[in-house]
């Protein structure tokens, strides 16, 4: 982009840089059970009952109803643990 001059306006493409070149926050992947997510931590797995019944997909950023929800229900049902998630890393 920067060698086509004029092109591109020079104020968005050194906001694009400055955006670019910030490092992305450690993080880790973990086992951890139901009670162990916490609230920001994106699945890495699907989150199945023991008879295989979808309760979260993989991909999704535990909120704060989310893990309300799912602890109400493991009341009830027999959830598949451990469960991978990416968390921030400590430190």
């Amino acid at each position: 982009m920067q060698d086509a001059a004029g092109t591109y306006d020079e104020a968005v493409l050194r906001a694009l840089k400055a955006v670019l070149s910030e490092e992305a926050p450690a993080q880790e992947v973990r086992e951890v059970d139901v009670e162990g997510l916490r609230v920001g931590m994106v699945l890495l797995d699907d989150v199945q009952t023991v008879d295989g019944r979808l309760l979260l997909a993989h991909g999704q950023a535990v909120s704060p109803s989310m893990l309300e929800r799912l602890r109400n229900f493991a009341e009830n049902m027999e959830i598949q643990e451990p469960v991978r998630a990416l968390c921030p890393a400590p430190g």
